[in-house]
């Protein structure tokens, strides 16, 4: 079994309804129902599928789900034997606390259209999660999900490994020792990863319209530079706008 797309991230927030207004004034286009909005750009065959829905919805303790489509569930059946449930197309394993987070595997789901929206996003570059242990981790998503490592790499607070989903980035994260997440709980960090074409305008953008954003700055991933709306503004929801210069 090989997991080579995302379908959707399900994240947790308090109040759906508060970042569903918010992010509609940042200029993110959200569905008539529902917290959720798509980031990818489906208008060409090269990159049809790699459209990503970000769902939110409530709750008080973190569940954060990474939802994969597959055109056939049945390596997926055989990988994890009778441990798991599966409804209407739709797997779920029943133990996935080595990944740090939830796993949905659906099988081929209607796919998720591209929507334009205001606030120029390209398309979600990466998300990140801190699993409970490093290397168990990394083995269930190479082993298990069968997600490849892309690459290692390091920050002054994390130590990253990256493992490559399609065009998307899963990043495992373990925090250093003396940094400010050194203590922090294991699971998927509620923040979405977005690349754009033109940060300085964007973040431009994103003040003309009330919110507070700092000043680009050089981002821990090679040749990037990014800047964060931080989920204070948006009701949980942190999101990353990140450049490739």
């Amino acid at each position: 079994m090989r997991l080579d797309r995302i379908d959707r991230v399900v994240l947790t927030v308090a109040d759906p309804s508060r970042s569903r207004d918010a992010l509609t004034r940042l200029g993110i286009t959200m569905p008539p129902a529902g917290s959720s909005f798509a980031v990818g750009d489906a208008s060409s065959a090269a990159r049809e599928g790699n459209v990503v829905a970000v769902e939110l919805v409530q709750g008080n303790d973190p569940s954060h789900v990474v939802a994969f489509r597959m055109d056939d569930l049945e390596p997926a059946r055989g990988m994890f034997g009778a441990d798991y449930e599966e409804t209407d197309g739709t797997l779920r394993p029943r133990n996935t606390t080595a990944a740090g987070c939830g796993v949905l595997l659906l099988e081929r789901p209607p796919a998720c259209e591209a929507t334009p929206h205001e606030l120029p996003l390209k398309r979600v570059d990466h998300l990140a999660l801190i699993p409970p242990d490093y290397e168990a981790g990394t083995r269930y998503w190479t082993d298990v999900l069968g997600v490849p490592v892309h690459a290692e790499l390091e920050s002054p607070t994390f130590w990253i490994r990256q493992m490559k989903v399609g065009d998307v980035m899963v990043e495992l994260l373990r925090p250093k020792p003396g940094g400010p997440m050194a203590d922090a709980a294991p699971g998927l960090i509620p923040v979405v990863a977005c690349e754009v074409d033109d940060l300085a305008a964007c973040i431009e953008d994103a003040r003309s319209r009330g919110f507070e954003v700092p000043d680009l700055a050089t981002g821990p991933l090679p040749g990037t530079v990014r800047a964060t709306v931080d989920a204070t503004q948006l009701g949980g929801l942190s999101l990353q706008l990140l450049q490739y210069v």
